[in-house]
């Protein structure tokens, strides 16, 4: 009866040891699945724009003239936190940027922040204004694109104490007719 009980307890453990190699296996597996499926995610990155009226979606005209590039196009953006098209400035440089493959570079300058690096620059590029602004460099050439050129701003409101809406965000077209006049040398 002493033999009957050890031969099933050698089973129990032989069972037990079986089922943590199969468990311990599964997790091996799923975690090199998962490994593989982000390194291909990493490799074939994509980009959609979901948004109703496609606002943050470059023309194909945009993307095959960034397609054109030779050299690298440099943006230097001076937007006060406070312009009301700040975030669209800059959710639309990302997707120059992407759309670009490294030919784009952006620099995010904060004027009322960074007022020394902001004067460097401004002096380099002989730029007076105070208004908000992009200057684009390419092949040393420089251009200027102001915010003012970017939107339609919508002033009702200021007798009422509000700031300036947006009416109209054109920033796609000023920004890709000032890096075409830059490529061509206009």
């Amino acid at each position: 009866m002493a033999d009957e009980i050890k031969k099933p307890r050698t089973r129990v453990k032989i069972g037990r040891i079986r089922i943590g190699l199969n468990v311990l296996v599964q997790i091996v597996l799923i975690l090199f699945l998962v490994a593989m499926v982000n390194s291909f995610a990493f490799k074939h990155y994509k980009r959609w724009d979901f948004s109703r009226d496609q606002k943050y979606a470059l023309s194909d005209k945009t993307k095959r003239f960034l397609n054109t590039l030779k050299d690298r196009m440099r943006i230097t953006v001076f937007f006060a936190p406070t312009t009301p098209i700040t975030s669209d400035v800059q959710n639309l440089l990302t997707e120059y940027q992407y759309a670009g493959k490294g030919k784009v570079d952006i620099e995010h300058i904060d004027p009322e922040r960074n007022l020394s690096r902001a004067k460097e620059l401004f002096d380099k590029y002989k730029v007076v204004t105070d208004e908000s602004l992009l200057i684009l460099d390419y092949d040393g050439r420089n251009k200027t694109v102001k915010a003012s050129e970017m939107a339609e701003f919508d002033q009702s409101g200021m007798a009422f104490g509000e700031g300036p809406r947006v009416a109209a965000f054109k920033g796609e077209q000023a920004i890709t007719s000032a890096m075409i006049d830059l490529v061509e040398g206009k």
